[in-house]
């Protein structure tokens, strides 16, 4: 769900169910979402300037233990986007975890989809 609300955000023209399309500005938005199961997850969007036309939609996965604020400032995605013109979203994992499979993660414990 998290990302049908994301390519909405980019002007798809995908249908998500609760979802409502809207223009990004350029520069960085904040977002929260509720999931099915009621959890707050969040995500860092950042625009180029000139977006308001359809963009590429780049995913970014924080690694292990850091967050989507940390990425965005200590990696060259927005220096990219700006380059090449697409849109970046930034995305916060449970309790900065994500449900890999690799061992007890706090999302994995979690059950996070």
């Amino acid at each position: 769900m998290l990302v049908g609300l994301l390519v909405a955000a980019c002007g798809s023209t995908t249908h998500v169910p609760g979802a409502h399309a809207q223009s990004l500005g350029a520069g960085t938005s904040h977002f929260t979402v509720s999931t099915a199961d009621g959890r707050a997850r969040e995500y860092i969007v950042y625009a180029p300037p000139g977006a308001a036309t359809r963009r590429p939609l780049v995913l970014v996965y924080h690694g292990a233990e850091a967050t989507a604020e940390g990425t965005a400032q200590e990696t060259d995605f927005i220096q990219a986007a700006n380059q090449l013109g697409f849109v970046v979203a930034f995305l916060q994992g449970y309790e900065n975890t994500w449900n890999e499979g690799a061992g007890g993660t706090p999302a994995r414990v979690a059950h996070v989809n």
